[in-house]
């Protein structure tokens, strides 16, 4: 499969003017890892677009004895005992999946709020975050798109905050997995992080724990990815 190929195969790029696609297929390398590759560690710079041809990646993070650091700045996480310890946010998988996307889409990167792990054998395009902006800002036709691409981007990801938020009105041992003794935590992680998100849902789950027997409670961390 070629650059063009896998483009038409993104939800973002499948509908781009053939100059935004061919502009994109010259600087994307394809690359072939083996299982736990790390293209990202937590607390790192998000330097890249990944976009999947074949397998799945793993968004990983970290623990500190079972429990949720308090914040990403406090951890080694480029320890191995880091990549150990760490617990599964979500999967990407499926030809034509995109991550990365909003971290690179500026200059001034945000720090990962996850690591991206390989999640057994992969083939995936790279897309630099310096290239994809330079291709962004070379046509005004260029910058329409991707205004449209971060739109739509922004819409999936609230409908999907949405559902969560819905599902923790479940029983702890539906929404957490097998159950088992002591309290739950239902880590969630928010892909809006605008002022206006956070103001919202941060006392409304402060607000719902407060209220749990002990049984469950919810961490929440917001990403711009």
């Amino acid at each position: 499969m070629n650059a063009h190929e896998i483009l038409a195969q993104t939800l973002w790029f499948a509908d781009a003017s053939e100059s935004l696609r061919d502009a994109l297929a010259t600087v994307m390398v394809r690359t072939e890892v083996a299982d736990g590759h790390v293209f990202v560690r937590e607390g790192g710079p998000m330097d890249h677009l990944i976009i999947i041809e074949e397998g799945a990646l793993a968004r990983t993070k970290v623990t500190a004895e079972g429990e949720l650091l308090e914040s990403v700045m406090t951890a080694d996480f480029s320890s191995p005992r880091a990549l150990e310890d760490s617990v599964v946010v979500d999967r990407v998988k499926g030809k034509g999946r995109i991550t990365g996307l909003l971290h690179v889409s500026t200059k001034e990167h945000d720090l990962a709020y996850a690591s991206v792990i390989a999640d057994g054998p992969a083939t995936v395009w790279l897309i630099s975050g310096e290239d994809l902006r330079e291709v962004v800002s070379r046509t005004p036709e260029h910058a329409l798109h991707m205004i449209g691409v971060m739109a739509k981007s922004m819409r999936m990801g609230t409908k999907s905050l949405r559902g969560l938020m819905k599902n923790i009105r479940r029983k702890p041992s539906d929404i957490i997995g097998e159950g088992g003794d002591g309290p739950k935590v239902c880590k969630v992680l928010c892909y809006d992080s605008t002022s206006w998100v956070r103001e919202s849902f941060t006392p409304a789950v402060e607000a719902f724990n407060n209220i749990q027997d002990g049984t469950c409670s919810i961490a929440m961390d917001f990403t711009a990815d």
